[in-house]
């Protein structure tokens, strides 16, 4: 991931953040940058179980992130077919 951690402070850019306090939070951030990157392309299927695997993340903190960057509009949310 681009970026580098020094003390409590995540430089992504220009951007300074602070760290993240969830793991919902890392994984959003995480997503973000790759999806503004193009790491992930747009129209891109995102499959919770591939997701889960390159992020090392549970369920619960992938789908609170994915609805995140949904209402934020950078992923689709599709009723019962996943996001993209």
């Amino acid at each position: 991931m681009p970026g580098s951690q020094v003390g409590t402070e995540q430089f992504v850019g220009s951007v300074e953040e602070p760290a993240p306090r969830t793991l919902a939070e890392r994984v959003y951030r995480q997503l973000r940058v790759d999806i503004v990157l193009g790491r992930i392309p747009p129209g891109t299927r995102l499959r919770s179980e591939k997701l889960r695997q390159t992020y090392s993340i549970g369920i619960s903190p992938l789908r609170e992130a994915l609805f995140r960057l949904a209402s934020d509009g950078l992923v689709v949310s599709n009723e019962q077919k996943g996001f993209q």
